[in-house]
């Protein structure tokens, strides 16, 4: 019986070892995933562009987080400017939002 408690815990501790190597490998290849995402530029297709500018519209983008614990964005841009540029120059803005804003 002695035996066999002894054999049960060892069991037991190889099977908990296993499985932290397993979440230490994921959370690894999390983590790298991460970094790759954040290193990536992100490319946005402005559609209708000319319709946009003759009319006064603008290109408001989805919301995106930096990262995952990162600042919540949008950008919009403003196909016939914006204030003082109004009619002569495009606006691009940057929108930060905390999440309660959303």
């Amino acid at each position: 019986m002695k035996k066999h408690k002894q054999e049960d815990k060892q069991h037991h501790l190889d099977m908990a070892m296993d499985t932290t190597l397993q979440l230490k490998k994921e959370l690894s290849m999390m983590k790298e995933k991460e970094r790759t995402l954040n290193d990536k530029a992100i490319t946005l297709k402005l559609t209708g562009y000319q319709t946009k500018k003759k009319y006064g519209g603008e290109f408001i983008f989805p919301t995106y987080y930096t990262h995952p614990r990162g600042y919540n964005m949008t950008l919009k841009v403003y196909a016939n400017g914006n204030g003082n540029g109004e009619g002569t120059h495009i606006a691009i803005s940057i929108y930060t939002y905390s999440e309660r804003e959303i």
